[in-house]
């Protein structure tokens, strides 16, 4: 725990160091169930006031320097970074110091984002990025061992590495799609429908349930969240990697929006959109 002058405590979820760009981020988790959110704000303004105190800074810095020269790898990893620079000075002079001048980022990852989680963000003083990270575990199972993580990643995949998957040829995508499960179905469905552009998560949600409510032969009688896209999403990754092909769709999040927004690789939209009419899945 470290502690400002006022000797308030504090003790972040996690640090984040960009060593090519020398950016640090305070990374906080919480739960779409927790009723508030303030003490993010709190949790946040503590360790931004407790670096003020030189004393502080240092030991951060010690424990940055310790956790990387414990693992050869780590070590490694971080040399090829930062060159011969002593580690201990890097994070104190060339990170810290650049946190105590408001120069840091903040990441809050949680299990769905909601409107509470999107506002409590969006009042501090630096906007966080707020990542969704989910755990699917098989049904009926009840082994941790036997699950996914579902999440969207810090960089947006346009800024990824290219892909060494394949890409679809038609009767693969075909069989593909017709293998998709009820909410997959509609997700597609909304995906080619939805005509606000950027295409938003809540957009898509909406005309799920819209679609769910048009054709209850889809066998879709819940109303559908946020959970229920990334379960959707994390099905056609996990069938798709097996496949070794591509990402049909693409994802990021658009602080504008405060929400992530989809879209499809403009090569599979058409032939998408035709088998979204064809399982008649269209209802506009």
């Amino acid at each position: 725990m470290i502690r400002n002058a006022l000797g308030e405590g504090t003790i972040p979820d996690g640090y984040l160091v960009n060593f090519k760009e020398r950016t640090f981020y305070i990374v906080e988790v919480e739960l779409c169930t927790h009723p508030e959110y303030d003490h993010i704000s709190k949790q946040i303004g503590r360790f931004i006031s407790a670096l003020k105190d030189y004393k502080t800074s240092r030991k951060i810095a010690r424990i940055l320097k310790d956790y990387i020269e414990e693992d050869i790898i780590r070590k490694k990893f971080v040399r090829d970074k930062i060159g011969d620079r002593e580690l201990y000075q890097f994070f104190l002079e060339d990170i810290l110091e650049n946190v105590k001048k408001q120069n840091y980022h903040t990441i809050v990852i949680i299990d769905e984002i909601t409107e509470k989680i999107s506002e409590a963000c969006s009042i501090l003083a630096k906007e966080p990025k707020i990542l969704e990270f989910k755990t699917f575990v098989r049904e009926n199972v009840g082994d941790l061992r036997v699950h996914c993580h579902f999440f969207n990643p810090l960089v947006s995949e346009k800024m990824m590495p290219p892909e060494e998957d394949e890409p679809w040829t038609s009767d693969e995508l075909k069989s593909h799609l017709k293998d998709s499960m009820p909410s997959q179905r509609l997700f597609f469905g909304a995906l080619v429908q939805v005509d606000k552009e950027p295409i938003t998560s809540k957009a898509v949600t909406c005309f799920m349930n819209k679609i769910a409510k048009a054709l209850p032969s889809e066998g879709v009688n819940k109303k559908i969240t946020g959970k229920d896209i990334a379960g959707a999403r994390a099905g056609l990754a996990l069938r798709r990697k097996r496949l070794g092909k591509e990402r049909l769709i693409i994802s990021e999040w658009n602080p504008k929006e405060k929400d992530y927004i989809y879209s499809i690789k403009e090569k599979y939209k058409q032939l998408i959109k035709d088998w979204v009419k064809a399982e008649k899945l269209w209802i506009k």
